[in-house]
């Protein structure tokens, strides 16, 4: 439904003030069969017109994703070259080593890797784990981490890559010459040279010739169907030891990877899946570091997937961003309750410095890219002299989240000013590895090297390349681009009446779990007359409002509103804001709350 607002029409280009900046207000389109279909199999008309703006064509078995309909293993290319290998390791009791990347998606992915190798009979003692430092070793399977593998004792005889070696062919081609089978599981692109050369397997969905037809997985994904082929394996030839927990259990650390790395949950129903049944572990608290995280997950009894992403995951992700990543995996696998309290807290602090390394930053790379915006630059590329490479891709993100643009964040390497290291982020309809990719077949000595996918990438290049790559990146950006495709947006569903705002409504979208990547939360327009508001929070930026709509009152906060030196109106008059229904716990009790995206106007 759709009621006449009074400040809302169809005819009028309207924009949406959020506290800081104005966003373009845009409805999401659906296609009115693809509602009609969704109605029929027992959705509301409300119900079915966000799914299908989300989802076209979609099923309930899309929306509510099942594990039985996850895509078999085996149609990822060299899964049974790579468990045979694996196989033979177990059975020789050969050393075995793990090497995943610094974030989310690798800490998760590595901590599957060795719970579920260490239960098919690797003594741990005999798994070996390397994470290179962010700010020393940069990304994935570096020549430090390389060297490393070489130097360790006892060398391994094979090698698993966790989120990462698609890039790595020269450091997979020197364990390779030292008789190190290296295995990449990955899901990044493919660089335009091929697959690494030298990887006894690469087990990727992004290869041309990949049979898996989800090229939306995460690294985590790729690394659990790995660990189910190899259980189903040994289970067949009765190699698997009695006390080997079901692959299942091992869905919680998948559910948090996937959350974690923005992959989409729209259009992957494998995505959908292993999220929403990774959730429920995580929900029943079996182990410590899910019991000692619920402190920062409020009181609500079920959790969501943006709990993961915005209370878990940072926390995780700021350790590997200043520091190194292993705590995080020590976190992930934590023996006891204390131990894991023990390193919740390391992870709190590093979260703590994180965010004000990042509230610094952010202001700086606002000021530069306020400024190239003005002179129409439709790419951001920022040069933060002062910067900090573990937060480059958050300021990377705020930049696009506030301007509309793909941004780069570029500063000097920690520990050698000669190199620039960068991190990039886009928006829909420009795929930004892909853009990295352009500039460096239009100039291949540009940067030393590059790596991502769709909406994110890293980077680094000689210091002296820094000014030709930032007039590259933008011309380029600009040359892709329309001016339609450029600017702040908010996306919302539907404007509704009062009384379509309820407890019944708030029940049938949380049946809708997990909200993410592609598939936000539902966005709702209304009418409300302001009863009183005041500010909140440390800084008193946040604005906690009192609404009414019809007979029907709403509490409300709406984040940042005070940024600016807004001033809302005045008690007593109508107020139409854009904003999200959710169910909030406080003291056991359950009420709805909505959090509040910003103010309506012409």
């Amino acid at each position: 439904s759709s009621p006449e607002l009074t400040t809302l029409d169809t005819e009028s280009a309207h924009k949406l003030f959020n506290g800081q900046y104005e966003l373009a207000l845009c409805q999401r389109k659906v296609r009115a069969d693809d509602v009609a279909n969704l109605q029929a199999e027992g959705y509301s008309n409300t119900v079915a017109r966000i799914i299908a703006a989300r989802i076209p064509a979609a099923r309930r078995a899309d929306v509510e994703a099942r594990l039985s309909r996850l895509t078999p293993p085996q149609q990822l290319p060299d899964m049974d070259k790579a468990v045979k290998r694996l196989q033979q390791a177990l059975i020789s009791r050969q050393v075995i080593g793990i090497v995943s990347d610094h974030d989310v998606d690798g800490v998760s992915s590595h901590a599957l890797l060795k719970e579920c190798l260490t239960g098919f009979a690797a003594d741990e003692v005999r798994i070996q784990s390397w994470i290179g430092h962010r700010l020393k070793d940069g990304y994935g399977l570096s020549a430090a981490v390389a060297q490393r593998i070489l130097a360790s004792e006892p060398p391994p005889a094979v090698v698993i890559t966790a989120d990462c070696g698609s890039s790595d062919e020269p450091r997979i081609q020197q364990l390779q010459a030292a008789g190190i089978d290296v295995i990449v599981t990955d899901h990044h692109e493919i660089p335009q040279a091929g697959i690494p050369a030298s990887a006894f397997a690469c087990i990727s969905p992004a290869r041309n010739n990949s049979n898996y037809k989800d090229s939306l997985i995460a690294g985590c994904m790729v690394a659990w169907l790995l660990m189910a082929a190899l259980r189903s394996t040994l289970a067949k030839d009765q190699q698997l030891p009695a006390t080997a927990a079901d692959i299942r259990h091992s869905l919680d650390f998948v559910a948090l990877g996937t959350v974690a790395d923005c992959v989409s949950l729209a259009r992957s129903h494998n995505n959908r899946a292993v999220v929403r049944a990774g959730l429920r572990l995580i929900e029943s608290g079996t182990r410590p570091c899910w019991r000692s995280a619920r402190r920062y997950l409020g009181e609500a009894p079920h959790l969501s997937a943006l709990d993961l992403a915005f209370g878990i995951g940072p926390r995780i992700n700021a350790r590997g961003r200043l520091d190194e990543a292993m705590s995080g995996v020590h976190f992930l696998l934590a023996d006891s309750d204390a131990e894991a309290d023990d390193l919740a807290d390391l992870l709190e602090k590093e979260n703590l410095r994180r965010r004000d390394i990042e509230r610094q930053l952010t202001d700086d790379a606002v000021d530069q890219a306020t400024q190239r915006v003005a002179q129409g630059h439709s790419g951001l590329a920022i040069w933060l002299k002062n910067g900090h490479t573990g937060v480059h891709g958050i300021v990377a993100s705020r930049l696009v989240e506030r301007f509309g643009r793909p941004a780069v964040c570029l500063s000097p390497h920690a520990f050698d000013e000669e190199t620039v290291s960068a991190s990039a982020r886009s928006i829909d309809g420009l795929h930004i590895q892909q853009l990295l990719q352009d500039i460096q077949t239009a100039q291949p000595s540009l940067m030393s090297r590059f790596g991502g996918h769709a909406g994110a990438a890293g980077l680094s290049l000689p210091r002296r390349n820094l000014q030709t790559f930032i007039d590259r990146f933008e011309a380029f950006c600009s040359r892709q681009l329309e001016a339609a495709q450029l600017g702040p947006k908010l996306n919302y569903d539907l404007a509704l009446a009062a009384d379509e705002i309820s407890d019944e409504l708030l029940q049938q979208l949380a049946a809708l779990e997990p909200w993410g990547r592609a598939f936000e939360q539902a966005v709702f327009i209304s009418d409300f007359k302001l009863i009183n508001s005041r500010a909140v929070g440390a800084d008193q930026s946040h604005l906690s409002l009192y609404l009414q709509a019809g007979q029907q009152r709403f509490s409300a906060i709406w984040f940042s509103a005070l940024k600016t030196g807004y001033n809302v109106v005045d008690n007593g008059k109508p107020i139409t804001l854009a904003y999200t229904p959710q169910h909030e716990w406080y003291k056991g009790v359950r009420r709805t709350k909505l959090r509040i995206h910003g103010q309506v106007s012409n």
